[in-house]
């Protein structure tokens, strides 16, 4: 066969080409809309606001432990837009 018979071929039935192809598409949409996210992150932070005698001691986490009533802060989260 030649390209023009194909292609007469393509043009004598270019409902159903078009319908395949608007198929296709349309579940691969459906497949990425429903994929499960790639990236998530998690972050905790400590945050304290008492000054602590060394800046040795802040580093150390002196200023934040339980018996200051210092509690952590989590639920951030960051997913892909």
């Amino acid at each position: 066969m030649t390209i023009q018979e194909y292609l007469r071929v393509l043009r004598g039935h270019w409902i159903i080409v078009v319908s395949v192809a608007l198929i296709v598409m349309i579940g691969a949409g459906v497949a990425w809309w429903l994929r499960p996210p790639d990236y998530t992150a998690h972050l905790t932070m400590y945050v304290s606001a008492q000054a602590t005698d060394t800046a040795n001691a802040a580093y150390q986490g002196g200023a934040c432990c339980p018996s200051s009533g210092c509690r952590p802060t989590s639920g951030w989260s960051a997913a892909p837009g």
